[in-house]
Order: C-alpha cells, then structure tokens, then sequence
C-alpha cells in the first residue's frame, strides 16, 4: 500500500462520522433514452440517447447505438435538428405547427469530414445569430453552444431534436419518345395496373453504392408502363425495404422525378425539357402509434405564362403501399398529365432527391410534442469498501469490489469498481428529485444490498462498507424421479459428492445440464460423483430413487441480473441453454435476463410450475413471470440481430 493511498483512507475514516454530504458545484444533466426505433439498420441510422447538459456551455449529446465514422462515405449526410423553447410558451416563437413556440434552432450538417452547425433565433423568421461546435467520437454526435446563444433563462424548458441520416444516388435518363400501348393487367398497391414482365427498364443503374450502405437504398432499375387509365411507375432497389419502424421513426425513399412532355413540343413547357407536367414520387414508412406505409405521387403543370410549376394547384395520389420484395410502386391518372392509352409522349426520369432516416426525439414529435426538461446538479456518492476481517498480507480495505447502481424495477443505471485504494466515486444524473434506487456492493461471495437511497440533486454521499463473507443454506427439495433443479448459491464444495453428501449420493441415479450445444452427463456407476462438479447459474435434470430434502451452504453470487452474477462462471450461447437464478429471493423474468451478454439476447424461457410447463416469450409475454431460486429453467438465446 502506497503512502497516498494509505494518508486517503486515514483521511476519509476520519472524516465519516462527522460528514454525511456535500454539496457539489458541477454544472446539471439529463438524459432522455430513446428505444432501437430502425431494426434492420445499423446502429448509426438509430438514437439511443440524448443528454443535455449545461456548464460552461450548453451541450446536446446524441448517443447512437453504433459509431459515427468520419469521413462519412460519400452517400451519408447528417441533417441534424435541434429546437429550443426557452419559456415553456407556445405562443412566442415559431409559428410552425411540429415546432409551434421554439425560441432557438441549432442545425448540424455533417459531410465527409466536414461539419457545419448554425444557431438561429426566431425573429419572425428563423434568423442566424452565430454558430457552434460539433465534435464526433464513437457513437457520439455531440453539439455545443455557447450561453451568449443559447440563453438557458429557467431550469425547465422544452426540446425536441431530429436526426436524419440522408444517402443519395443520383441517375438520370434521356429525354425519349415512347408509345402508351401496353395493356395487361397486374394488381399494384391495390390498383388494377400492368404486368411488368418482359418489359424494359426507363433507366438501369445497377447497385454501385459502397458495401457499408443498406441496399434497401441502392436504386438499381426504373420503369414506367400504363393502361388506359394510369401510368404506373416502378422503382428497384437492390435489398428489401423496412417494412415497419419503432415510434418516432420515418424513413422516406425518394422515387424522384419524372418529367413528361405531353405536347411533343419542346419550346413549351419547363425550359429545356419542354416537360408540361412532372411526377414526384416518394414512398413512407413511420409509426405514430400505428405503422404507416404511404406511397404518395404528386403531378404538377408548368404555367407557360409565369413560366414556374402551378404548386399551389399540385394533386396528390396517396394510398397504402404494400410490402413487396425490393420494389417500389406507384400510379397517376393518365388524364392528369393530359395523356391518354396509344398517345406518343416524351418522358425524362431524374433521382435527385436524397432518401431521409428520420429518428426523433420524443416519440410524438410531429404531432407538436416536445420533451421536457428540467436540469438538476448530478449526484455523486463516494465511498470505501474495507476488509472486516484484516487478513495476513492483505491491505485494509478491497481492490475491484464491483458497485452498482439499481433503479428498485432492477435496471442497472450505474457501476463501477474499486480503485487501488479501496474507493469508489459514481455520478448520478438525469433523475428526477425523490426518485430511489438500490446501492448494491459484490466481491467474492459477498453481496451487500441494503443502502436505498433518493436522488438529491447536487449532493454528495459517502458510504462505507464493510466487507464479511458469510455463509448462507438453501434447502432443495427433491421429489422421487426426476427434478429441474440449480444452485443459487456457490458450495465450498461444487462436487455432485459434496452437495448430496454421503447420505445421498447413492440415491442419485443420473444428472445432466445443456450448454454451448452439449449435455454434461453424470451416469450412476460410470462416472465419479467426486468429479462431476455442478455450477451455479446453469440448470440440472437430477434423477433420484426418493424423495429428500438437500441443504446447501454457500456464499452468494451479485444476484442483480444474468450479466453480474452468472456471465464469469456460465456464459449464455446462441440455441439452448438450462440456467438457474442465484439468490435466496425470487426475481422477475424481466429482472434476471434483463442483461446476459453484449452479444446475446434471450427468446424465451420455459420452467416447471406444479408440474406444467410455464413459459414467457420476450416483447410478448407468457404464463411464467418469476424466477425461484433452486429451479431450473430451459432458456432460447440467439445473437443480438440475429
């Protein structure tokens, strides 16, 4: 032990009992959690969090659930959206219905290497009033302002935040001449259309966007065809779309443009096409509440006479787009771009527009919601984890005792470890005053869960523990025949001898457990009990000739979740697994598979109740909701995005 570090621990045992907190002088926090909204998509299309804090200056950090990478690669650009408003007023500010009383707008572009980021203030009109700085690392998008921009006059305001990632892929086709002949019938998104077979493509792009870029956003192919009624326009893409997104998502596939020429006469219509009317097509997927599915065509007449696009008298044809494998459709009465069946039309087809992944913050963003916020000064708790019993050799206190953190549902909000001094420090933000959670303290068969406290903004508490292992009994009750059973503490002794003891071990005819795609196997008379050890945290299927009541002793586990208690001594594997909880109290299923591994994620858990199968399948749910301690239990887990 250091001399530092043992004049600290002096110092600290003799400030203890006479300190209980202080205050702290840090700037305040808070942090929204946002759900993974873009399933299918990496990680970097999709918010995970947004954290505002404000010290020096004010500071919006978006977490992703996958690294930002610079330089973006070339069809990649970040459009990021941030409003403000400052005095909680809907009528002051923006007169905009999805942002109705914002005060400050900050906006981030982010191309290549580059990033640009403005502050504008609403005079009117939005109205630039300086810029700020916008730094990338990780999964981080963080943006800072100063408060001369953005000033901060209350410590509640409102929020909302969008962050679209935009990709492009531009092609163009030639201005040509074409028949409306073609006649035979296919169903498209629910109109009677044509078949596309044997027909042709308007445009053939190929797939030529870099590997890393989705190909649900390479447009390889167009087409055009009609009846005598509609044309029909088709776009291909080179991977399957989503066909669903979480709240608060949009992505919208740009189909372009086509310019149509009804006329044949180039010295009328939109300079140097002649185009008289042009088609813009795009298709939606989003979810504000319900997944919707649009797929939306605009027509527009050129005016001759002020020589613009009528926008003002634009029609819109919007119904249910239908699902289908790397296709894109839509459709306009050939009457609106005054065409009609075997007429002779010049069309031109140009994808200029960029597709858009929307993720927002909050989930009701473009029903006029914001998010609320009220920044409060973080809390910090301090503290020291000594040695009850001093040990020859050992220091005083515990090196790499874990501390955690628990909201009283069982989510895990922080952790960390000792230092080289026995100590440990944890901020706390982003809660609401009153708000309480668990201190939970583990090291080697030691567990301490008995500090609750309240979030108290800008405080500071020390907490001292005193570690002692102790040994606690469970007692299994076996019945005659077979039992699902799991140890939910750690035996001195782990052996199938050590836990049945002498007077039982006989009477154990067979014991299995599943793992990684294998059983463990101990047969009576074939294998040695002495040596068939059984481990915590996995699942048996014991075979004994009566029923009898084992007790075991043990020292406990950090029986928060999967992940702190298990993930050391048994790992979950992709397929099949038996597992057990440890722990002399029952816990949810929610709780305990809360967290296995950062690479893997549960199905479902199935375990015997009065006899019966019991079972609860994740996101939907099922009979068997807790876990009990020296049971058994079979467990489904396939890698996360598989």
């Amino acid at each position: 032990m250091t001399k530092r570090a043992l004049s600290v621990v002096l110092l600290i045992l003799a400030l203890l009992p006479i300190i209980g907190y202080l205050r702290s002088e840090t700037g305040f926090s808070y942090t929204f959690n946002d759900p993974r909204d873009l399933e299918g998509l990496p990680g970097y299309f999709d918010v995970q969090s947004l954290t505002i804090s404000s010290d020096e200056a004010v500071t919006f950090k978006l977490t992703y659930y996958e690294n930002v990478t610079l330089p973006l690669p070339f069809p990649y650009r970040y459009v990021i959206s941030i409003y403000v408003d400052i005095d909680k007023n809907p009528d002051t500010g923006s007169t905009d219905f999805t942002t109705k009383g914002a005060d400050y707008k900050i906006l981030a572009r982010i191309s290549g290497a580059e990033t640009i980021t403005k502050v504008y203030k609403w005079q009117s009109g939005w109205v630039q009033i300086g810029k700020a700085d916008c730094e990338i690392s990780g999964p981080n998008i963080v943006i800072s302002v100063t408060k001369d921009l953005l000033p901060l006059v209350r410590p509640d305001f409102r929020v909302k935040v969008s962050s679209i990632l935009k990709i492009t892929d531009n092609f163009i086709s030639d201005m040509s001449e074409a028949w409306l002949w073609r006649n035979r019938r296919v169903e498209i998104n629910g109109l009677p259309g044509n078949e596309w077979l044997g027909i042709e493509p308007f445009v053939n792009d190929t797939a030529d966007m870099p590997p890393e870029v989705p190909g649900m956003f390479d447009y390889t192919r167009a087409y055009w065809i009609n009846n005598a009624s509609y044309l029909f326009i088709r776009l291909d893409v080179a991977g399957r779309p989503l066909d669903e997104v979480g709240l608060g998502a949009r992505v919208t596939w740009s189909g372009g443009t086509l310019y149509v020429d009804s006329d044949l006469n180039e010295s009328t219509g939109y300079p140097e096409l002649g185009a008289d009317y042009r088609v813009d097509f795009r298709v939606m997927v989003y979810n504000d509440g319900t997944v919707k599915r649009l797929a939306i065509a605009n027509v527009t007449k050129w005016n001759n006479v002020v020589q613009d696009w009528e926008w003002e008298s634009t029609k819109s044809y919007m119904f249910t787009y239908i699902p289908k494998f790397m296709v894109f459709e839509w459709a306009v009465p050939l009457r609106d771009l005054n065409l009609r069946q075997l007429a002779l039309a010049r069309i031109l087809y140009i994808n200029g527009e960029e597709t858009s992944v929307e993720d927002n913050i909050p989930d009701n963003y473009y029903q006029g919601g914001w998010a609320e916020v009220t920044l409060v000064n973080p809390m910090v708790v301090q503290g020291l984890v000594m040695r009850g019993v001093l040990e020859p050799g050992e220091p005083p206190y515990v090196v790499g005792a874990k501390i955690y953190v628990v909201l009283l549902n069982g989510t895990i909000i922080a952790e960390t470890e000792t230092d080289e001094a026995g100590m440990f420090s944890i901020t706390i933000d982003g809660f609401m005053p009153g708000t309480q959670f668990r201190f939970i303290a583990c090291y080697k068969g030691w567990m301490n869960n008995s500090v609750v406290l309240e979030f108290m903004p800008g405080e500071t508490l020390y907490l001292m523990y005193s570690y002692k292992p102790e040994l606690y009994n469970f007692t299994l009750e076996l019945i005659e025949g077979w039992n699902f059973i799991s140890l939910p503490l750690m035996p001195e002794n782990n052996s199938l001898a050590g836990i049945f003891g002498d007077a039982n071990i006989d009477k154990v005819e067979y014991v299995a457990t599943y793992y990684d795609g294998n059983w463990s196997v101990y047969v009576k008379g074939v294998d040695d009990p002495k040596t068939y050890n059984m481990t915590p945290c996995r699942g048996y299927f014991v075979m004994v000739t009566e029923a009898m009541n084992i007790t075991i002793s043990g020292t406990l586990r950090c029986s928060i979740n999967y992940r702190t208690s298990c993930a050391d001594i048994a790992p979950i594997t992709p397929g099949l697994n038996t597992i057990g909880i440890t722990g002399l109290t029952p816990l949810t299923v929610e709780e305990w598979l809360s967290e296995l591994d950062k690479n893997v994620t549960w199905v479902y858990i199935c375990g015997l109740v009065n006899g019966d199968w019991s079972c609860r399948m994740k996101g939907v749910g099922g009979a068997l909701t807790t876990l009990e301690p020296g049971k058994g239990y079979w467990l489904y887990a396939t890698e996360v995005g598989g």
